[in-house]
């Protein structure tokens, strides 16, 4: 399991208001719980529904493929559910999935979209996918930033990415 950082935990506790002492299986189950507006049919409502059960490599590849964002998305056509499926799956199995394919996506929305929390969202899947690809992906987007939680969560991003 790719350890969970405080950017995910902050980034917990600014969407979901949950408690400091939040342990990474908490946020994990909330994001799992949170996991709406996907077909009962798609791997993602699969794991939702039994997240224990025991999974093929080809399983994993079939959910690679179904959660990775398109890379030519414009950052509106890129649902919340699918952020949030991006931050789980990156922070909870990302020895299991290459979410690299959705960081020009991710960048899209972190750099163009107006909603503030789809931004932090961005942020948050980048940091989780944690490829040099998707740190060099927000790095170069820094922009002066006029939201302080977006600026905050940002540079703490980048510099936990730095750390490790």
């Amino acid at each position: 399991m790719k350890k969970t950082t405080n950017l995910v935990i902050l980034f917990a506790l600014s969407l979901l208001c949950m408690p400091l002492a939040v342990r990474a299986q908490d946020i994990a189950l909330a994001a799992a719980e949170a996991l709406p507006a996907v077909e009962a049919a798609s791997l993602a409502a699969q794991y939702a529904a039994e997240p224990e059960a025991e999974r093929s490599p080809e399983w994993w590849s079939r959910l690679e493929a179904e959660i990775n964002l398109p890379p030519a998305a414009s950052s509106r056509r890129i649902t919340e559910a699918a952020l949030q499926n991006v931050i789980f799956f990156a922070t909870m199995h990302g020895d299991k999935l290459d979410l690299n394919p959705s960081v020009a996506a991710l960048v899209e929305v972190y750099r163009h979209d107006r909603d503030d929390a789809r931004r932090l969202m961005a942020v948050a899947a980048l940091h989780a996918i944690g490829s040099r690809q998707a740190i060099a992906g927000l790095r170069s987007s820094l922009r002066p930033e006029s939201n302080a939680r977006v600026r905050h969560v940002t540079l703490s991003a980048l510099k936990t990415a730095h750390a490790h």
